[in-house]
């Protein structure tokens, strides 16, 4: 636990499955990725040279965007950045940042892609494209609070370690105390 906060019972769960996956780590990344998450990622790349051809502009990934309403916010109070909003649910992206009374379009510099986060992490590593990554977001990630669903969240998914790899620094927002210590 941090400095000034009292332990909390999952951190030697968390420490074990951070063992875990290091040793797994070769294993997991072998493994297939999504084709939808594929297409998601090049439909980015596409995005992307149409704002800047010379493949430089700094990246903000806003990972499961869910409506992409955090997305149209991060993209106008960063116009000179590229905001990749992902989330793996059509129906959530398809909602289109919530409530009816919201814009229903996205500022020129985002872009909404359905993809598994996992796999979309993986192929920013991979294809090149994490030094571009300037900040990425977590906001009001689901923490699965049920001890039988704690290897769910994200500081126990196998990915953790390549999601620290990323560039750029991390924003992570929860309600749930908890599930920000792990």
């Amino acid at each position: 636990a941090p400095p000034g906060y009292p332990p909390f019972p999952q951190e030697a769960a968390i420490s074990v499955r951070s063992v875990k996956h290091a040793r797994t780590m070769s294993i997991y990344r072998q493994s297939p990725i999504p084709k939808h998450t594929e297409d998601a990622f090049e439909d980015m790349r596409r995005w992307l040279s149409t704002l800047d051809s010379s493949n430089h502009i700094p990246l903000i990934i806003d990972s499961g965007c869910g409506t992409g309403r955090s997305t149209r916010i991060i993209a106008e109070n960063n116009p000179c950045l590229a905001v990749v909003g992902v989330d793996r649910s059509v129906h959530r992206l398809q909602r289109r940042f919530g409530p009816s009374r919201q814009p229903k379009t996205l500022p020129d510099n985002a872009i909404l892609l359905r993809a598994e986060l996992a796999g979309f992490w993986r192929l920013l590593l991979d294809r090149g494209l994490a030094a571009r990554v300037q900040k990425h977001y977590l906001l009001y990630p689901n923490p699965y609070p049920k001890s039988t669903q704690a290897s769910r969240r994200w500081a126990a998914h196998p990915v953790f370690p390549l999601l620290l790899q990323l560039g750029g620094s991390i924003e992570v927002r929860s309600n749930w105390f908890a599930y920000l210590l792990e």
